[in-house]
């Protein structure tokens, strides 16, 4: 406890994600220390934290980097996305996504389909190359090979905030 104090007050000094992200990998380390060593574990966080390499234009290093840099291949970050919907914060006002561009991520993922929901593996994520997608950002969609970063992605047809 003491020690996530020390990260919490450190985050004053303006570098507060790589503080966080590296205190969330401490913090999974000392639960993995604690069960047997074939334990399978699930982190669910936001997909900014779980991608597995941090991006070109930022000096942010993600849990998810930490955590591959440590397991390499038996770890796996899988994301999410949505074409359109809401998203929010409990006791906050929920905020309208706009209709993601039929040429993202999020508009080809869905593309023929009548589901409300599609899973993108990495071959398919490689199949795309670059390409637009709000997965990090839901107010600024950015290019991205999108493989680099995620073994997979969930992309939801409508989002909608908790209530």
């Amino acid at each position: 406890m003491a020690t996530n104090l020390l990260s919490y007050l450190a985050m004053s000094d303006g570098d507060a994600f790589n503080v966080r992200d590296r205190a969330m990998f401490e913090n999974l380390g000392w639960h993995l220390s604690r069960l047997p060593k074939d334990a399978k574990v699930i982190v669910w966080c936001a997909t900014v934290h779980a991608v597995k390499a941090p991006r070109s234009n930022s000096t942010d290093v993600p849990m998810g980097a930490l955590i591959h840099a440590a397991l390499k291949d038996r770890a796996a970050a899988v994301g999410f996305s949505a074409l359109s919907g809401r998203f929010g914060r409990p006791g906050k006002p929920a905020t309208t996504l706009d209709l993601a561009s039929p040429e993202s991520l999020e508009g080809r993922a869905l593309a023929g389909y009548d589901s409300d929901i599609h899973y993108l593996d990495r071959q398919q994520l490689e199949s795309f190359g670059t390409i637009v997608a709000r997965a990090l950002n839901y107010r600024k969609p950015e290019p991205a090979a999108w493989a680099t970063l995620l073994d997979g992605i969930l992309v939801l047809r409508e989002e909608q905030p908790q209530r």
